[in-house]
């Protein structure tokens, strides 16, 4: 912890000024220092009274969703590194592991601006492979003869033999008449309208 000396004179000035001192050391002038966990800050509200001054829940507040507070003297919270998703009280400038610094690396398949909250997907016919993404320039495109329909992907599909794409696209194209591709089953397959007239035909055996 590294305090200032103008912030200890502070503190000694307050001690002079109020009794008993062993209560303010312990709990007025130190609650957001040595009790307050990392992802907080000393509260802003600047008309506390003292037995507030030793609530934590008053004299302290978290940093907000898209932030992080790692402040020696928790006076202020940070914005949230770009790559990186801040939930609130998050205890790291990096957050890696969302149980113990709740926050965590931007994850695959989406990009993370600055002050992230929560991973915004990549769009469809776009993915990322890695993790740390900053922002959509590093959603890549899906390259020719591939394709991804589905939002948030870390890779992209391969059209089948009997369909093509051109870069970036969210689905394939099918070669031949009366045939619609399929992004599921990866294949192109005949038209509704096909499925008809064989079904007719079966009819007409019967």
């Amino acid at each position: 912890m590294n305090v200032s000396l103008e912030r200890i004179a502070q503190r000694i000035a307050i001690l002079l000024l109020y009794a008993p001192w062993v209560n303010y050391i312990f709990y007025d002038l130190f609650v957001c220092d040595l009790i307050l966990l990392l992802g907080y800050k000393a509260s802003e509200e600047g008309n506390l009274t003292l037995d507030e001054l030793r609530s934590f829940n008053s004299a302290c507040e978290s940093c907000s969703a898209g932030q992080y507070g790692n402040d020696p003297e928790r006076l202020e919270c940070y914005n949230c590194e770009a790559g990186y998703v801040c939930l609130g009280s998050t205890t790291s400038q990096y957050p890696t592991n969302e149980d113990e610094e709740n926050g965590y690396k931007c994850p695959e398949g989406s990009y993370c601006p600055q002050s992230s909250s929560i991973e915004t997907p990549c769009p469809a016919g776009r993915y990322s492979p890695n993790e740390g993404a900053q922002n959509i320039s590093d959603c890549l495109f899906c390259d020719k003869d591939t394709y991804q329909h589905q939002t948030g992907q870390a890779s992209c599909l391969y059209c089948s033999s009997s369909s093509y794409s051109d870069v970036g696209e969210s689905s394939c194209h099918c070669i031949g008449l009366n045939r619609a591709f399929q992004p599921t089953g990866e294949t192109s397959i005949f038209f509704t309208v096909f499925y008809f007239l064989l079904t007719f035909r079966w009819v007409l055996y019967l």
